[in-house]
């Protein structure tokens, strides 16, 4: 099944960026969307993955799937992206922050010689692997969000104070 999500997101992807009139590409995905579009960009096509100019990342397990499922240097690179902001809640039983290192444990914050990433960006034409900056960018959903049932930590989509003006803006300045 895993296969399938990927080969249809990196599919989905290839056509959009071979598309003419389209030159920049915005990723913003949320929860387990967020490790199947890193999977998928990590199966990308260099052609394809250029265009990629932003990937926003919102409530995403992934440094769980990184520590708990092991997948560790299995899945540390990817085409270098020019922008990662990934926004999380503390209160959010599912986000991570995806800046510090391997090392690095929710219960503190990280010292600075845990912030040297989690993730490596591949260079599309030597190959080399370096660290991917990626901004981890903290939200306050149960606060922000005037009313909500369910898991309101986990719901940015109605953070209209602090995760949507940000999405807005990462998109405007891509363009």
């Amino acid at each position: 099944m895993r296969e399938q999500i990927r080969s249809f997101v990196v599919d989905a992807l290839w056509r959009l960026a071979s598309r003419k009139d389209v030159s920049s590409i915005v990723i913003n995905a949320h929860s387990n969307g967020t490790v199947i579009a890193y999977d998928a960009l990590r199966s990308l096509p260099p052609a394809a993955a250029s265009k990629i100019k932003a990937l926003v990342t919102a409530g995403s397990p992934l440094r769980k799937y990184t520590t708990l499922f092991t997948w560790g240097q299995h899945i540390d690179t990817m085409p270098s992206i020019p922008l990662w902001k990934n926004f999380w809640d503390e209160q959010d039983p599912v986000a991570d922050r995806l800046e510090p290192c391997f090392e690095w444990r929710r219960s503190k914050d990280p010292t600075p010689d845990q912030l040297t990433r989690l993730y490596l960006a591949r260079h599309p034409e030597t190959g080399e692997k370096n660290p991917f900056p990626i901004e981890d960018i903290p939200v306050d959903n149960v606060t922000s969000i005037p009313h909500g049932e369910g898991l309101v930590a986990h719901n940015y989509w109605d953070n209209t104070k602090e995760f949507i003006p940000r999405v807005a803006e990462i998109v405007r300045n891509v363009v």
